[in-house]
């Protein structure tokens, strides 16, 4: 990604829990490999995502 939209096919409105967790956990990736300072809101819903993701499988 080089800036800009990026389309995943669906809405963030529309997702299930555990979709909206892989969103936030591709997010925070692209960020950490390029510099970005994340919040302290988002930095927790960083941690809330990964935590629980796996759980987030079972139930998707």
């Amino acid at each position: 990604m080089q800036g800009g939209l990026v389309f995943i096919g669906l809405s963030t409105r529309k997702m299930n829990k555990k979709e909206f967790a892989d969103v936030v956990v591709c997010a925070e990736q692209f960020g950490a490999e390029n510099g970005v300072r994340f919040s302290a809101d988002a930095q927790e819903a960083i941690r809330l995502a990964e935590q629980y993701k796996d759980q987030l499988l079972k139930v998707a």
